[in-house]
Order: C-alpha cells, then structure tokens, then sequence
C-alpha cells in the first residue's frame, strides 16, 4: 500500500470510490431488505429476502444486492446472518456469521458450502418454502453452539 500511495495513489478517493458509490436501485433494495428482516433464536439470526419483483421494481440488478449481507450481520445482537436472493426457479442464500457459528454447515444442508464464516447454497424450490426452511436450520445451529458451551 505505501508503494501505490508513493507511486500516486490517493487512499481517500479510493475509498470513496468503493464504499460510497452505491446505485439508486442497491439503496431502494436496502430498504425492502430492512423491510422483509425478521430476527430468531432470541434476535441471535437474521433472515431477510429480496425478490424477482423487487429487483424489477428497483431496476436492480445482482450486483445491487451484494452490500445487504454485511448490512443484516451488522445488526448489534446477531450471530448468524443470512439474506435470500430469488432468482428464475431458485433461491440464492449468503450466510456469515460473527462467531464460532459454521455457517458453512447451514449451507451444507442445503447442498452449499464455504467457509466457517461466510458460506451459500443455491436451493432449487419456491421463495416462502426456503425462508422456513432457513430460520429452522439457524435455529437449530446456534442451539448446537448454545449445547457445546
């Protein structure tokens, strides 16, 4: 880094560049994720959705919806974050978690996989059947770590 900045790069522009640079749409689809959050286990995981209708509504596209992960893991109390992205007859789920929680091992379940703290599968059925299956499954993971303790 201190050989870009002497070489002529400027950090601050940079940064600006990359973490405030968001698309009107990514806002609007920041609001519906908030809007569509519901917390389990005791506020400990976070669920929230985005769907084909609210991607053709914001004119957004994929990469619009990339920041919302970060935004639910965010929220102070949450352990497990996982945000649902609708796609043509599929679900798209991210999970990360702030803890010991494997997130990788949620996906799992669902044919996906990744790392301990940042994880996804794609689940091939409807956008309301994968939300429940999703809070069960954080569910029953921060009751597994809640057991080890």
């Amino acid at each position: 880094a201190c050989e870009m900045v002497a070489a002529g790069a400027r950090p601050g522009d940079i940064a600006r560049e990359f973490y405030q640079n968001r698309s009107l749409a990514s806002i609007e689809l920041e609001g519906r994720t908030v809007g569509h959050m519901s917390l389990s286990g005791d506020g400990e995981a976070v669920l929230s959705w985005l769907s084909l209708a609210d991607f053709a509504e914001c004119g957004a596209v994929k990469a619009d919806a990339e920041p919302m992960i970060d935004l639910l893991r965010s929220l102070r109390g949450v352990r497990v974050a996982c945000m649902l992205r609708e796609q043509e007859g599929e679900v798209r789920g991210s999970f990360r978690s702030k803890d010991d929680t494997d997130v990788a091992a949620i996906a799992g379940e669902f044919g996906g996989g990744g790392h301990k703290g940042a994880a996804g599968c794609t689940i091939f059925a409807p956008l309301d059947a994968v939300k429940a299956q999703i809070v069960a499954a954080c569910g029953e993971a921060l009751e597994a770590l809640g057991a080890q303790a």
